[in-house]
């Protein structure tokens, strides 16, 4: 069977893990699922670069890895996990930048499915001026949320030469030396016996083409390997990406927050010059969400304080009869 995306199961044996079909349900049954209110996390764990794109003579690639990702019916949002200049070919890539994908302390099974795609291509169009203002935006706490979110971008404080390196970077993405792209429909709780690739625990590897994956292991330090007379020696036929899916949720608390406002910011760019009227309603229910919690954190505070005036008691007698805020405060 050839085939580009391949699972293996999160328990490996050895150090090693067989590569399966993403159909290939998890043999721990019922671990394979993703419940409601569960945690859930995408990353990616890392890139092995084959090949250099630059041609004769030989030199190393400008890698960028990208995703765009999709929870159900939800707008798609780009992802920038890595720009690293010269990386020679024939190298494991981690990701240390911003690996999330997505992450969730809230899952929700109506979502029903994830759509995945991997863009990772070597960048020759930044000079090296660009390059280095563009490192030293990504090394800056104020800064790098904006980059890992590029929707982010045109309301941070980008300085122009980093915004025109970050447009370079994620526009047209199918634009660039391509080194490995790869798409993805991960189902969420489907029955094993139908032809559905599986959200379930474990890793993911997509080559940069079909592969016969059946002679062919996963190790421990996320590299793919071969058996040669007993021997586990390193696979270096094709570049592959490797991702992974577990039940830990977002690494920080402003992970998320960062993940729901690049929703929105999508939902209303896509919503621009359109009839559809999605985004909108988007905006309505995150804004009559935000504006029950500032009226719920005022009821808390008015009702903690010792002493009253008129104005504020009136104030609070209001707040308790909010029918949105009943189920919050009690009777």
């Amino acid at each position: 069977m050839q085939a580009k995306w391949w699972y293996v199961n999160p328990n490996l044996i050895d150090g090693y893990g067989s590569l399966l079909p993403p159909s290939t349900p998890m043999a721990d049954g019922n671990q394979r699922y993703f419940r409601d209110a569960n945690k859930l996390r995408l990353t990616v764990e890392g890139a092995w670069v084959r090949d250099d794109k630059d041609g004769w003579p030989k030199g190393s690639n400008d890698l960028v890895i990208a995703s765009r990702f999709r929870i159900g019916k939800k707008p798609p949002i780009t992802k920038l996990h890595l720009y690293r200049p010269d990386v020679p070919e024939k190298t494991w890539e981690p990701v240390a930048f911003h690996p999330e994908i997505f992450a969730t302390n809230d899952f929700r099974e109506s979502d029903g499915e994830i759509a995945l795609q991997l863009n990772i291509y070597d960048e020759d169009g930044l000079r090296d001026d660009a390059q280095q203002q563009l490192n030293q935006a990504l090394d800056g706490s104020t800064s790098a949320f904006a980059l890992a979110f590029p929707v982010f971008a045109p309301y941070a404080s980008l300085t122009a030469g980093v915004g025109r390196a970050m447009a370079a970077l994620v526009d047209k993405l199918d634009e660039h030396d391509e080194l490995i792209k790869g798409k993805i429909r991960l189902s969420v709780n489907k029955p094993a016996n139908q032809p559905f690739d599986h959200l379930q625990p474990g890793l993911l590897v997509c080559f940069a083409s079909s592969v016969d994956a059946s002679s062919l292991l996963l190790g421990s330090d996320r590299k793919i390997y071969y058996q040669d007379q007993g021997t586990h020696k390193l696979y270096q036929e094709k570049s592959y990406c490797v991702i992974r899916i577990d039940r830990d949720g977002p690494s920080a608390p402003e992970f998320e927050i960062n993940q729901s406002m690049a929703t929105l910011l999508t939902e209303i760019e896509l919503g621009k010059g359109s009839k559809g009227t999605q985004a909108l309603v988007h905006l309505r229910e995150t804004l009559e969400a935000y504006t029950t919690f500032k009226r719920l954190k005022r009821h808390n505070e008015l009702q903690g304080k010792a002493s009253r005036s008129e104005e504020e008691n009136q104030l609070l007698d209001e707040l308790k009869s909010d029918p949105k805020l009943a189920p919050y405060i009690g009777s």
